[in-house]
């Protein structure tokens, strides 16, 4: 693997794992926080429902046993059963209407019923405050007896108690879904008849259509079974009540088996993926199912959003990576180029190429590396120079014993063998010269190559170290935000406690204003007594007395309804406090979550730092083996004298041929065979190509 190749593994290396692990914990810690605080907001919207739900239908129950308890509804009962069989247009009929119609339809009115039906004993509708065209019908045993609301009666009278009905469609209404709500009247312990009502689902609709805290794709509902048809309307869209089926593994979890509460993920009835808050609601001896659900995109919005900036910002330091290093890889082949190209003419042999003059003017290694090419260049130069001169003195000693007598031929036989092993000598010597200084050149290269790319990846891990000192502090400033929400949270808290201590206060109010109803109760009781025992001048008394008592019983209804609402006041302030507790826990949760991602930075900013000092530790120990790679450059240069040695010793023989003139005949051959060896050390020399030739 090249050096430029090994110089990106390292920085992709260095730069990615860091940044991707970061942005792995960070996305798996804000995702499962938003799953625990979107799980804790549809906890408390489910429970907050359900308790609303089931107070309003026990709430009108408790409304229908006044009801049925009233004198007026009694007297009412037995004055319309007197009537009705001779119609609604009949006068006598007309004048009982009249009589009771406004008191009765008060009463519908200040419970919000939608209409109330009065039937006698045997089950015919004697009278209703809207009236319809199920007048004078039996729903014990005429054509509306298989109806929703005939078969809340018909339970009514085997149960001889009150019942409420499921959600179902009335057909004299108007086929409009609604709930019915029947109770028996006694009067003196026997049952003359029974009070039905139809509960309006308005108030369920308004309240299971509040957005607070619902976001986008949030909604509540209920479902009601065995159909799994839904009991509530979901927004100002289509028409759901008892329209939307929601045949889900949840709905069945909630309504048939024991398991009634939880939030889990799972699919909705559209086939989409969502959180979703669940229980059972009782309405009556009903069970319906309440659901709290949210779309799992809308969840994980923000951990999505997080992720992808993530990705985007991963990829940009990589891609800065990538594009560093390719620069560094360029430079550093644009720098190493016009050495190569001398290298590679001195391999060749030729000596005349030039190191640029901007490669020797640089103060760096680079700069260093180009003078001792050029140092070695110019000793080449000599010692090629001065082999010429010894192979030009080789032939001027050969002219010279070829112009001699055969008197040194003996001599000239001997002198031309040792000529011979001087000249394998030399050649020998200037073998191995090329190969040391090939080997110098390529050393000293790869020291600098080595060098100067240790000192560019000494660069990034120091830019590295100053993204992660920032990343922490963005992590410290994090830790600030979410104290000042925790103080918010604790401010929150001390304001619900004050409304908890004022609530209390009405309480105590609204038990004055019922003991003073109970006593007005009595009085009025008392006076009843005593204008009963006056006879005819204790009537007009015992009609003020008993508007009196009415007065008291319906203040004292009044009064306990405040006082239900206060206690689900008081409840739901409870629970504001723990959710506001647990909103604080979440937050210390958080804190301690920005706390590791703080310790996180802090560790890869140390690593980063103990990378450097390696690399630094790396840098300086290639700045030591520079002098070694000269030092090579020097032992070529001994081994250039010692070829200059030989080359004496040539001319030393070249004078001992001149002593051995008068053998000259005896070595005649040999002169002209060593004749031949210095031309062809001539040729040979002139494949090496320098400025002076």
């Amino acid at each position: 693997m090249k050096l430029g190749a090994r110089i990106l593994l390292v920085l992709l290396l260095a730069g990615s794992v860091p940044l991707t692990a970061a942005g792995v914990f960070a996305y798996q810690e804000s995702k499962q926080e938003l799953l625990n605080g979107s799980a804790a907001t549809l906890e408390a919207l489910r429970h907050s429902n359900k308790e609303q739900v089931e107070n309003y239908f026990r709430e009108r129950a408790r409304n229908v046993d006044t009801l049925a308890a009233s004198g007026t509804v009694m007297s009412a009962l037995s004055s319309f059963e007197d009537v009705w069989r001779q119609g609604r247009e009949s006068p006598a009929y007309e004048v009982v209407q009249a009589q009771y119609t406004n008191e009765l339809k008060m009463e519908v009115a200040r419970y919000g019923f939608v209409n109330a039906f009065l039937l006698n004993a045997q089950g015919d509708i004697v009278y209703e405050t809207k009236p319809q065209a199920d007048f004078g019908t039996n729903l014990l045993t005429g054509s509306h007896a298989d109806s929703v609301l005939g078969q809340t009666v018909q339970q009514v009278k085997k149960t001889q108690s009150a019942e409420m009905s499921d959600l179902g469609k009335y057909e004299p209404s108007g086929g409009a879904p609604g709930v019915y709500i029947a109770a028996p009247i006694y009067e003196r312990g026997y049952i003359i008849g029974q009070i039905a009502v139809e509960v309006s689902m308005d108030y369920i609709s308004r309240i299971f259509n509040q957005r607070e805290g619902l976001g986008e794709t949030g909604k509540i509902y209920l479902v009601g079974g065995p159909d799994k048809l839904m009991r509530s309307q979901l927004g100002s869209g289509p028409n759901t009540l008892l329209q939307q089926k929601v045949d889900t593994p949840i709905v069945d979890q909630v309504l048939l088996t024991q398991q009634s509460e939880g939030t889990v993920e799972s699919m909705d009835y559209l086939g989409q993926q969502v959180l979703v808050s669940y229980d059972q609601v009782k309405v009556g001896k009903k069970t319906w199912a309440i659901l709290a659900e949210m779309n799992m995109t809308e969840i994980l919005e923000g951990p999505t959003r997080i992720r992808d900036a993530m990705i985007a910002f991963n990829g940009a330091v990589l891609l800065l990576i990538v594009i560093i290093s390719l620069f560094t890889a360029n430079w550093l082949r644009r720098s190493f180029r016009g050495m190569l190209a001398v290298a590679e003419r001195i391999g060749h042999g030729d000596f005349s190429r030039e190191i640029p003059d901007k490669l020797l003017k640089r103060k760096d290694e680079l700069g260093e590396l180009a003078g001792s090419l050029v140092t070695m260049q110019k000793q080449l130069r000599k010692i090629l120079f001065q082999i010429q001169q010894a192979a030009a003195s080789v032939s001027g000693a050969v002219r010279n014993i070829q112009g001699n007598t055969s008197e040194i031929a003996a001599s000239s036989q001997q002198i031309v063998l040792v000529v011979d092993q001087v000249a394998a000598s030399t050649d020998s010597q200037v073998e191995k010269m090329g190969q040391t200084l090939n080997l110098a050149v390529d050393l000293t290269k790869d020291v600098a190559v080595v060098t100067e790319n240790v000192e560019r990846v000494t660069v990034s891990a120091e830019e590295m170290k100053q993204h992660a000192h920032a990343g922490r502090r963005a992590i410290t400033d994090v830790m600030d935000s979410m104290d000042e929400i925790n103080r918010s949270v604790e401010a929150a808290t001390d304001v619900i406690h004050v409304l908890e201590g004022r609530s209390k206060d009405i309480s105590r109010i609204i038990s004055v204003i019922t003991e003073i109803a109970r006593q007005t109760n009595l009085l009025a009781l008392n006076a009843a007594i005593e204008a009963a025992r006056a006879g005819e001048h204790g009537k007009g008394f015992a009609v003020v007395a008993g508007e009196v008592r009415k007065l008291a019983e319906d203040t004292n209804s009044a009064a306990q309804q405040i006082v239900g609402m206060i206690g689900d006041v008081q409840k739901d302030t409870k629970e504001a406090v723990a959710k506001m507790v647990e909103g604080a826990q979440t937050t210390a949760r958080g804190m301690k979550t920005a706390h590791q991602s703080q310790e996180l930075f802090q560790h890869i900013e140390e690593n980063i730092l103990g990378v450097s000092q390696e690399i630094n530790g790396v840098s300086e120990a290639f700045k030591r083996m520079a002098p070694d790679a000269q030092q090579v450059a020097v032992v070529a240069g001994e081994v250039s004298a010692a070829s200059m040695q030989a080359a004496a010793g040539v001319q030393s023989i070249s004078a001992a041929v001149e002593e051995q003139s008068a053998a000259m005949e005896l070595i005649a051959d040999a002169a002209n065979q060593l004749a031949i060896l210095a031309e062809e050390l001539r040729s040979s020399l002139a494949a090496f190509v320098s400025r002076e030739n």
